[in-house]
């Protein structure tokens, strides 16, 4: 089940329930959800893995991983809601899509956050 400070989370997914729009229980949803939004990489994996946005689709060897079309329609969504409330601000001062999250140095103290200024609007926990 979602953890306490995720209960926007699972009143939208009881919603959607309630209309038929779940394909499983709500609870195991919810799971999949939470480990999703916490997927661990690297700074350098992260960098990759949105490489092929960049190349519109296309993967660093040149083979296609979505289509040209779905590479802008992920852009979009990434660039006005990618970042919650604070996504416009964002694209506005900054041009470029971006993703929520966070980034540390594997064996290192450093880290980095890779997001809107979102400790003044509260998009994160």
């Amino acid at each position: 089940m979602a953890p306490a400070h995720g209960h926007r989370n699972a009143a939208l997914a009881h919603f959607l329930a309630s209309y038929g729009n779940l394909e499983n229980p709500v609870g195991h949803v919810l799971d999949h959800y939470v480990r999703h939004c916490a997927i661990a990489m690297s700074c350098a994996e992260l960098a990759l893995a949105g490489g092929f946005l960049a190349r519109h689709g296309v993967r660093r060897d040149g083979s296609r991983l979505v289509s040209r079309s779905d590479a802008k329609r992920i852009n979009a969504v990434m660039l006005t809601c990618g970042t919650y409330d604070a996504a416009g601000e964002f694209a506005y001062r900054v041009g470029l899509p971006a993703k929520s999250g966070s980034c540390q140095h594997p064996g290192s103290a450093d880290g980095g956050e890779f997001t809107a200024m979102n400790e003044t609007t509260g998009d994160r926990a």
